[in-house]
């Protein structure tokens, strides 16, 4: 599923297809107790952590969303984006997270994160 943000006057599309999905679990891991084997879990702590409200997990998704789109988005700009005191970043919080309850590659982890919450 892809959306675009215009950022500095120039609009980027971002993808939270399975390439994103693959990147972000990536970026943790979970051993399955008594076994040797692990799991990739890193989209659950990631879109936790932009649910909370963390700025600069939000820019690493929207990076890795960014990634393999034309234009390409790079680092600074995306910091001046965010920095900018003009910036909606409730709104891009909001629009980022929408599309996670959205995509289907990230959805389900979306709906189950969301659960868990309501069962506190």
């Amino acid at each position: 599923m892809k959306f675009e943000i215009t950022m500095n006057g120039q609009p980027y599309s971002f993808n939270f297809g399975l390439g994103f999905l693959k990147a972000i679990n990536a970026r943790a891991t979970s051993r399955i107790p008594n076994s040797n084997y692990s799991i990739n879990t890193g989209a659950k702590f990631v879109i936790a952590q932009v649910i909370d409200g963390d700025v600069e997990a939000l820019c690493d998704v929207l990076m890795i969303a960014n990634k393999g789109e034309t234009p390409r988005l790079n680092q600074k700009e995306l910091y001046e984006f965010i920095e900018n005191e003009d910036t909606d970043i409730d709104g891009v919080f909001d629009m980022v997270i929408d599309f996670f309850a959205k995509a289907n590659a990230t959805k389900k982890v979306y709906q189950s994160l969301m659960d868990a919450e309501e069962k506190k």
